[in-house]
């Protein structure tokens, strides 16, 4: 498996491949920017170039570039590294591909979706390009031809005909009718088969890594009285509230970009990209979720909401107040005209422009919402909604802001400012402090086993060894201390000695590919914390630091060995442990450390 995964990695640029999914910035040898793994403020997430690998000193995530598309698009280490393949096009020998993924049947149920899902989405396109009622109404919407093909745009016709034709589509690829009744793109009715996708234009969606994995079907026709949309049922590899249409388009615009437009509706998420605002993306006709928020603030800083200017777009706006804290981005909200969307706005006037300047942040936008009309209500409508608002003014970090919105809110109620103040400080007191925990790597849960100081020591010695591999350094660790290292890294000692014994020239990053998890993620955040570490006189002077620490504990072992050895008559094993002892005295003798 490591041949195969240092094949890709020694063909593609980490740097690449992540900055596709992160806005970094280059600070020396390094890119820093917001981890995708957790919600920060600061930029703790890295990405070493040279050393082609990440790491977080936040949430303590590390790994290659093969690891980090495991972790984002939550697939196995193999079945992201046959992604990049056909990501990145890379001819890869055969022998190299004769690996099997650890559960065949998994992969190939969900590789089949994919195909069923592509397949139809195929044959959709084609049937709207054969059915003139379709077309026109595709036109009508000013959607252009380069548009509707970038993002596949179908049409399902009603009937058994449009059904014969689909299974005749797909008998060719392997795709029988039970596959498409299994995925439920058909149903089966009284003595008959149907498609609840009938009559309707088609949007195939998309998972974030480029696979179709669903429909959104809308209706067109005039006197259809069916809901006006319809989209695919939720299946393992088709979740609502974590998947965004046409997020696999707008991923690299947003990166590039730093900030992303989110509508509501597969039209408006067209219709903005058509007009250049290529960093759009909307959800599936459902709310928006946390998840959803998380995939965006992997990408982006800036996030300008744009729902319809009705009040079921206004109050959607309210309720992602709740979700903002969650995450690390800068919500700004559009208010679009009463009856319109962005797709009519934009037919209208070609431009956001103007709105896009006189956005506001969301919590401005939450305390005028909420507000609005306040001296109409009763007593305990309006402090039902002050405390409200008090309660998410709270979550604001910066105190001048929180003062800067009390005094908005002051003004629209015309409820005093220091009764708002107070009501912020009650809410402060009754509100549980809370913060994200920070995921446990290896080295943070052995750490206080043995304490804060010898483990950070252990972390240095390989960080040594390991930055030092890259310059053809061979650091080794005396086999008399090898007990002395935490268990986790004597396997890697293990490993390395192997490496070692073959005298060939071994980079730290082909190393990587050896070591099995969590031994990996382990090397990989101490290369990169201590990175400083690397020539011959830092080595030797951690290890006499290590020897130091455990003398005690050497020279009781060493005593206890050679008295085992001396009474089983066994004088080679006596000679041995003597003669390591010796070797280490001198060591530590000739450098002062004792």
């Amino acid at each position: 498996m490591s041949t195969l995964f240092s094949y890709i990695k020694e063909r593609l640029s980490i740097l690449d491949i992540i900055s596709h999914y992160v806005r970094l910035k280059n600070i020396g040898n390094y890119w820093k920017g917001s981890c995708p793994f957790h919600s920060e403020t600061d930029a703790s997430f890295t990405v070493s170039p040279d050393k082609q690998i990440f790491y977080c000193f936040g949430c303590h995530e590390g790994g290659d570039a093969i690891g980090f598309i495991a972790k984002i698009e939550n697939m196995t280490q193999l079945e992201a590294a046959h992604h990049l393949i056909e990501q990145y096009q890379i001819s890869v020998p055969q022998e190299l591909l004769t690996l099997k993924i650890t559960a065949p049947e998994e992969k190939e149920a969900k590789d089949r979706y994919y195909a069923v899902s592509q397949c139809v989405a195929s044959w959709a396109h084609e049937q709207l390009k054969k059915t003139p009622e379709a077309l026109a109404y595709i036109k009508n919407r000013d959607i252009n031809e380069e548009i509707c093909n970038a993002f596949h745009i179908g049409y399902f016709p009603g009937g058994p005909r449009a059904i014969n034709s689909l299974t005749k589509y797909a008998q060719p690829l392997g795709f029988l009718i039970k596959d498409l009744l299994e995925y439920n793109i058909v149903l089966e009715g009284r003595g008959t088969f149907y498609s609840p996708f009938e009559e309707r234009i088609v949007f195939p969606i998309n998972n974030s890594a480029g696979k179709t994995c669903g429909f959104g079907g809308r209706i067109f026709k005039a006197g259809d009285d069916r809901p006006k949309y319809y989209n695919s049922k939720e299946h393992e590899g088709f979740e609502k509230g974590k998947l965004l249409f046409g997020f696999e388009k707008a991923k690299k615009p947003m990166t590039d970009k730093g900030s992303a437009f989110l509508v509501e509706g597969y039209m408006d998420c067209i219709m903005m990209v058509q007009y250049g605002y290529t960093n759009t993306i909307a959800t599936l006709g459902t709310a928006c979720t946390l998840e959803h928020l998380k995939l965006i603030a992997r990408c982006v800083n800036t996030l300008f909401v744009v729902y319809d200017g009705d009040r079921s777009g206004q109050q959607a706006m309210v309720r992602l107040v709740e979700l903002a804290w969650h995450v690390n981005l800068d919500l700004k909200v559009i208010t679009l005209p009463k009856n319109h969307d962005p797709a009519s706005f934009l037919t209208e006037h070609g431009t956001l422009e103007p709105l896009l300047t006189s956005s506001v942040d969301i919590m401005t936008f939450f305390v005028e919402s909420l507000s609005v009309q306040f001296g109409a209500k009763s007593l305990s409508e309006k402090m039902e909604i002050a405390q409200k608002i008090a309660l998410n003014i709270v979550k604001v970090a910066d105190p001048f802001k929180q003062d800067l919105l009390l005094l908005q809110l002051s003004t629209a109620t015309q409820l005093p400012f220091q009764s708002l103040k107070e009501l912020l400080q009650t809410s402060k007191k009754a509100t549980p402090k809370t913060a994200i925990p920070a995921k446990s790597s290896v080295l943070t849960l052995e750490a206080d086993d043995i304490g804060g100081n010898i483990a950070v020591l252990e972390e240095k010695i390989f960080s040594a060894i390991l930055n030092g591999m890259d310059l053809g350094r061979n650091h080794t660790v005396p086999e008399a201390l090898r007990q002395y290292f935490r268990q986790s890294w004597q396997q890697v000692l293990e490993l390395l000695e192997k490496v070692m014994r073959t005298n060939e020239r071994f980079s730290a990053k082909h190393f990587y590919d050896l070591l099995q998890e969590p031994y990996k993620s382990q090397a990989i955040s101490a290369s990169m914390k201590h990175g400083n570490y690397a020539d011959e006189r830092d080595f030797d002077y951690l290890l006499d630091r290590f020897c130091k620490h455990h003398w005690k504990n050497i020279v009781n072992d060493m005593k206890d060995g050679m008295k085992m050895a001396e009474q089983s008559g066994d004088q080679q094993k006596l000679k041995e442990h003597l003669d390591q002892f010796n070797a280490l005295k001198r060591r530590m003798m000739n450098r002062g450390s004792l």
